[in-house]
């Protein structure tokens, strides 16, 4: 099996960093809503958590904060950002298939359009977010509008990623991703 892989971090902290002004203030917002809504004394679940932005956040509200990501790289930053932080555990892990018994969490979110980058496996994640959650829990999922393609192309080029082609509202980057469409390395 061939594992789909990019190296985040040249282009990480750029991206928060120099982003535009509305990919700011959505960062922003997102960073809100989830500090107002998760609880005390909770367990969180973050799929494709990256570099761990998210966890970071309620690391001093909930009780157990996790982390899935199916990037290595993503994850040592990740684990290096949050190295302090004792109720928080990160796995190299698919979406599709988590590792969690039944009913695990609280909350499980899905952030940063990560879940926009899971072309065609929407429904087994959905899934399995489900299967996780408790059953009152919550899924919470941010995805870009699909009005959104200028402002993601104009904030990758700020990043630094190299545009290769668009087709279909997906994004081609050279050597990263965007939009579920990854470069294969052996």
């Amino acid at each position: 099996m061939k594992r789909w892989k990019f190296d985040v971090k040249p282009y990480l902290e750029k991206w928060l960093k120099n982003s535009s002004p509305l990919f700011q203030d959505w960062f922003k917002k997102e960073d809100r809503y989830i500090k107002r809504l998760v609880k005390n004394n909770t367990t969180l679940l973050d799929v494709g958590c990256g570099f761990g932005r998210h966890l970071k956040i309620v690391t001093g509200i909930v009780k157990k904060a996790v982390g899935i990501d199916t990037d290595k790289s993503v994850l040592d930053v990740a684990e290096k950002r949050l190295s302090g932080y004792k109720n928080v555990d990160l796995f190299l892990e698919n979406a599709q298939k988590m590792h969690f018994k039944n009913n695990s969490f609280d909350y499980v979110i899905c952030m940063g359009n990560t879940f926009g980058d899971m072309v065609s496996m929407e429904n087994k994640v959905l899934g399995e977010m489900k299967r996780v959650a408790k059953k009152n829990g919550k899924i919470i999922i941010s995805v870009f509008s699909e009005n959104a393609l200028k402002e993601r192309i104009k904030n990758l080029k700020i990043a630094g990623f190299k545009i290769l082609k668009i087709k279909d509202n997906k994004i081609f980057t050279g050597g990263v991703w965007a939009r579920n469409n990854f470069q294969k390395k052996s």
